[in-house]
């Protein structure tokens, strides 16, 4: 029987290798979500002041000079940012655990007669990382709501301030659909190469 080729050639491998690299990228988006601002405050009398508000801080920014304060008090956030802090934490573990259980997982990585195995580990990789998408679309999307509900009621009061979208929405957004994706492909790989190993090995 003639010898297979390694697994590193195969298709099937290349795409946990990019898909195992996509996770890692959005759990540094994750991180980064929670590193940036989530809203941001800006005034027409005032053009080059703005106000952002993170997870962890609040920020003045004036001709490009940064002047962060701590919030003293988690009871003292806005709820949006009070959920956010909660759930993305708790989406970092779980991004962080789903890419620990997706690398042993690798085709490229374990031996064969380990195939069943590395089927489960894929598995229980993609569900974490849908439970992580979940963790981390949810507030981000309520926050966003939130943001765009104060936006418009105070568009009609030309100089007041008015609440927008700060840059971590954004990561948060791109991170999540980022995990789905890589959790779809982890779905596909567990039943491509499931498949794939009956074939061979019965």
């Amino acid at each position: 029987m003639p010898r297979s080729s390694p697994a590193l050639l195969e298709p099937g491998a290349l795409v946990e290798l990019l898909s195992l690299g996509a996770q890692l990228g959005a759990w540094l988006l994750a991180l980064s979500c929670c590193l940036c601002p989530w809203m941001e405050l800006q005034s027409e009398l005032v053009e080059l002041e703005r106000v952002q508000v993170g997870l962890w801080s609040a920020c003045v920014v004036q001709d490009s000079v940064f002047s962060c304060k701590s919030h003293s008090s988690l009871l003292n956030l806005p709820r949006p940012l009070m959920l956010g802090r909660s759930l993305l934490l708790v989406a970092l573990v779980s991004g962080g655990v789903a890419i620990a259980a997706a690398v042993p997982g690798l085709s490229v990585i374990a031996a064969p007669e380990s195939e069943l195995l590395k089927r489960r580990l894929r598995g229980v990789s993609s569900l974490l990382l849908l439970l992580t998408a979940a963790l981390e679309a949810g507030p981000v999307t309520f926050a966003g709501h939130v943001t765009a509900l104060r936006f418009r009621e105070e568009a009609g009061l030309a100089m007041a301030p008015r609440w927008d979208l700060g840059v971590g929405l954004f990561l948060g957004w791109a991170s999540a659909s980022l995990f789905v994706l890589t959790a779809g492909v982890g779905l596909w790989s567990t039943r491509w190469r499931g498949g794939g190993a009956r074939q061979e090995y019965v």
